[in-house]
This record gives C-alpha cells, structure tokens and sequence, in this order.
C-alpha cells in the first residue's frame, strides 16, 4: 500500500518507531542531542508532503521538540522572531526558560526571554513574560533580562521587565558579587520610564547599592555622563539630566556623603559633583554658580 494510502494512525506509529529507534538512552547526551536532531529534520519534512501530512505531524513535532531536545526550538523562535512558533511551543509545553545545557563553543546560555531582549522584540519579551518567564534569571555572564535591556538603553522593554519583577528593591541586576539595585542601575543609564516606575513602586531613592552609593551618584558617575574633567564644556545626555530631575523631584539628596561600611567618606557629594559641570542644565538643577565650580575643583584637588 502507498505510503499515502496509510491511515493517520498508522503514519503516526511509523514516525513514533522512527523516532524511538533514534532515542538509545545508553548514548551520551550530546549523541542523543544530534540524533534526536536528525529525527525532527525527518518530522519536519514530512510536515513539508502535503496538506494532510501537516496538519497530522505538526503537533508532533513541536512535542517532539518539547520533549526530547528542551525546548530548544524556543530559542530559535526567539532568534529569529518568529512568534506563532512559541506559540506553538509553549502550548506543547516547553520550558519557557529553556537553555542550550549541552557544551558549546561562546555560548552564554541565554534564555529565550535574554534573545528576545536583543533582538529588541517588544512582543515576543510580552509574550514569555505573561507565560511565566523569569525576569531575574542571569546568563553565563552574570547579566539579566533587564541588565541587556539597560545596557542598550531600551527604556520601553526595561519598563515592561520591570512591571514582573515582585520585589524591585532588593533585585540585583548587576554583574559583580556587589549588590546593584535596578533603580541606581537605570539612573546610571539613564532610563527615565524606568526609574519613575521603580521610585512609584516605594523604593528609597537614596537607598544603597552593594558601593554603598545612592542612584543620584550613580547617574553623576554614569558613562553617559560625558565631561571627566572640568571646563571642557561637554554637555549633558538629555534623558540622564531627566532622571536626576525625577530623582530629585522624588526627594534625593544632593549633599549626602557617601559613607562605606568601613568608615571611608566620600570627596564630592552628588552638588559638588554637579559642580564640576559647565552645563547650565546641570548647575540649575543642583543650585550651583560657575563661581562655585572654581572653589570645589579646586578643593577637591587639595585632598
């Protein structure tokens, strides 16, 4: 009998012997990984037959895919954004934090919701989000969903991560053993949504990170903070100055000491660190005159 005259379940039970012939549990896991592989190419073009050869062994294959290779088909979803395959995926079951677990050269052991972070795939991050994903899960590097989304200075995509994490003050998304709290992290760069959006879910705005420095620091010490040395006449990022506004807007002080855990004291508050800026911005919102900028530098350099 042609292999098209076959009743469905009798094309199911080829497949299924097919695919068990090629899972030998006495193979080491990266057998296993490449042989199981080989078995969805097989599925797939079957898939690719005709209509009825779709619609019969598409469910499979994404179960297969759930199955025996960990939801690896998630993170190729993720790569290359295709949404209707998560779909498809998550509904078959899959691990939504899936992770390539098997050595590979450079790989950083992304989840899906990390991929879709930089791919900057707005809908795709909703979707694993609203299915369960972990926002404070970390890659090999130390760094979080919301860690690449501030590195690129996604202020849109950083919000929504931070709409699902439960506890905003005590998260750590930075990637030193230091505790690095996302509102000092999104004042460094400079992510205005963001640190609204933390400071109106009650989070201290002078609270302090793992270097014992509020946010209002962090955004004065910020790399985005272009001038280093006085007098240079560099200006200012624009949303940067917008988050010292919101932070003091929200009561930061800008004449705290920084004070470690040790005794040590800091030379330069956040005001006269303001003060070692020639943009007019900037001297506004701290209150401090260009005379002002001459007595502190010149302070600080006495130290």
């Amino acid at each position: 009998m042609p292999l098209l005259d076959l009743p469905n379940e009798v094309l199911l039970q080829i497949v299924e012997c097919f695919v068990d012939h090629s899972f030998d549990s006495s193979r080491s896991w990266g057998s296993l990984s490449i042989q199981s592989h080989y078995a969805e190419v097989y599925i797939s073009r079957m898939t690719r037959v005709n209509r009825r050869f779709r619609s019969l062994f598409n469910d499979y294959l994404y179960r297969h895919n759930v199955q025996r290779l960990h939801s690896s088909g998630l993170l190729w979803a993720a790569k290359h954004k295709q949404l209707s395959t998560a779909r498809r995926l998550l509904d078959a079951g899959a691990n939504v934090d899936a992770r390539l677990n098997y050595y590979a050269k450079n790989n950083p052991y992304y989840t899906p919701l990390i991929i879709a972070v930089r791919k900057k795939d707005h809908e795709f991050i909703k979707l694993l989000l609203d299915r369960g994903a972990n926002p404070e899960v970390s890659d090999d590097y130390g760094l979080t969903p919301f860690s690449h989304a501030i590195k690129r200075r996604l202020d849109n995509i950083a919000l929504l991560i931070l709409e699902h994490i439960s506890d905003l003050a005590t998260c750590n998304v930075g990637q030193s053993r230091h505790f690095r709290p996302a509102l000092h992290v999104a004042s460094g760069y400079g992510l205005p949504k963001s640190v609204r959006y933390i400071l109106e879910r009650g989070v201290e705005v002078d609270g302090l990170d793992g270097f014992d420095k509020t946010p209002l620091y962090d955004a004065l010490n910020s790399p985005l903070y272009l001038t280093k040395m006085p007098f240079n006449g560099s200006s200012l990022d624009d949303d940067l100055l917008e988050c010292m506004e919101i932070l003091m807007e929200c009561g930061a002080d800008p004449d705290i000491k920084i004070i470690t855990s040790d005794g040590w004291v800091g030379e330069l508050t956040p005001r006269e660190l303001a003060a070692r800026h020639k943009d007019e911005r900037v001297r506004l919102l701290f209150e401090v005159s260009l005379a002002h900028l001459d007595f502190i530098w010149m302070e600080y350099l006495s130290i």
